[in-house]
């Protein structure tokens, strides 16, 4: 005959256990040239971290679990991108959207920061401040799951008013001191861009140096 054995745990103690940490999305934009390409960009990109769990201690690095965008085998597309102060056609342009929503998710979670850099000129889909920039072999964004136990990414990319929309989840443990985490834009000051120098190599020929060099 067996004999009933009572939980040592019971669900709502496990759901408790397991809160919603932060969500945050942006918008994709439907026009412009290359628009199409750039969405099927945001959407693979966004999808390469659907159901990632994260150990805790353990980093992530953006560019390793999205994939090179210049390896055609990954299947991102041409479409235009930030680089050096402009917008550019580059494989891969709109990556840096996905970059920033997680971004912002991964602040929102509480979550450890351990690279990020912003773009040259501010983006369209996040406020000033609020984006991390990525490439394949000049920058990355690296965070750390801090919170002592295993998070859990869920992605979407989804139609919301005709728009589409990538959408960053992040469950784990609710903070012990019953935190919360929003990144506020705020503009302090508006620096004018200064006039370029100008300085001859070793050859003789004249180098010009800015805020990208």
């Amino acid at each position: 005959t067996p004999t009933p054995v009572q939980a040592t745990v019971t669900r709502a103690q496990l759901e408790a256990q397991i809160v919603k940490l932060s969500s945050y999305e942006t918008t994709v934009g439907k026009s412009g040239e290359y628009a199409e390409a750039r969405a099927e960009n945001v959407r693979l990109g966004t999808e390469k971290f659907n159901h990632l769990v994260i150990k805790a201690g353990e980093s992530v690095s953006f560019n390793k679990v999205a994939g090179k965008r210049s390896n055609p085998a990954n299947g991102y597309q041409q479409a235009l991108e930030i680089a050096y102060g402009n917008y550019v056609l580059g494989t891969g342009g709109g990556i840096c959207q996905v970059s920033s929503t997680l971004y912002n998710a991964v602040v929102n979670a509480g979550l450890t920061v351990n690279k990020r850099t912003p773009h040259a000129i501010p983006s369209s889909y996040v406020d000033k401040g609020l984006d991390a920039t990525v490439s394949d072999d000049r920058y990355d964004f690296v965070f750390t799951n801090n919170t002592g136990a295993d998070i859990y990414i869920e992605t979407e990319f989804v139609k919301v008013k005709n728009y589409w929309t990538s959408r960053f989840i992040i469950y784990g443990r609710p903070d012990p001191n019953g935190y919360t985490y929003k990144l506020d834009s705020q503009v302090v000051e508006t620096i004018p861009l200064p006039d370029p120098t100008y300085e001859k190599d070793k050859d003789g020929a004249y180098v010009i140096y800015d805020d990208e060099t």
